[in-house]
């Protein structure tokens, strides 16, 4: 949302919030050598730094943004609560 890309774990969770080579960069998690070449990609490459951060900021807000995740809360909140009332 700050407009920086990531470099992030190619792990559930942050594979589904980071677009590999879009909005930062994925690596296979603990793989040091992987994290370091990313970085040095990033700090080098003024221009993909650039252009992946403006995608990533205009994805958080796009696809993560405080309505939308409230909003998928209480949805979830609503199905636990009526799924709940048919049990009991």
């Amino acid at each position: 949302a700050s407009g920086v890309p990531s470099v992030a774990s190619n792990i559930y969770g942050l594979s589904d919030a980071v677009e590999n080579g879009q909005t930062g960069i994925l690596h296979r998690p603990g793989d040091i050598t992987e994290i370091g070449d990313a970085i040095a990609l990033l700090s080098t490459d003024a221009q993909m730094r650039a252009e992946m951060g403006a995608r990533a900021r205009k994805r958080a807000a796009e696809q993560f943004s405080s309505e939308r995740v409230v909003s998928a809360q209480m949805d979830f909140y609503d199905e636990l609560l009526h799924a709940l009332g048919e049990k009991g």
